[in-house]
């Protein structure tokens, strides 16, 4: 009985320690390859940076084009294994930069003023409870 007890032991042992020295994750670097991908592809101004804990391999840079933007994303799927491609390479059309930058600030402000109004939105309504607290149908 004793023995017995003893090897079912040993094989769950033996079970743990095979499934924790598994890794389930990936650990082969693609980063070189998408970049040489994207080299061949005539896309030199598109970095690349990899992420193994997050699968993932980031696209970042400056293009002329949407053309080029989704060719630079269809480039670096073909090598990226299994890994997520993360495109965050921006459009800046040859003659537009000023532009494009332009716009992208405006957009921040936009951001920025949609935030600042949400807040708002938020807190007046509260004080004008607190204040006129008598007259309050719902609560008071």
């Amino acid at each position: 009985m004793r023995s017995m007890i003893l090897a079912t032991v040993a094989i769950a042992t033996l079970f743990l320690c095979v499934a924790c020295s598994s890794k389930a994750g990936d650990n082969t670097s693609y980063k070189d390859n998408v970049k040489k991908a994207l080299e061949q592809a005539e896309l030199t101004d598109v970095s690349v940076a990899e992420d193994r804990d997050k699968n993932t391999v980031t696209l970042t840079g400056t293009v002329h084009s949407n053309d080029a933007r989704a060719k630079a994303s269809d480039v670096a799927r073909a090598v990226a294994g299994n890994r997520t491609v993360v495109n965050e390479v921006s459009v800046q059309p040859i003659g537009a930069e000023s532009d494009a930058k332009s716009i992208a600030s405006n957009v921040d402000d936009a951001i920025e003023k949609n935030y600042k109004a949400a807040l708002i939105s938020v807190v007046v309504p509260f004080r004008v409870h607190r204040q006129f607290r008598g007259w309050c149908f719902f609560c008071c």
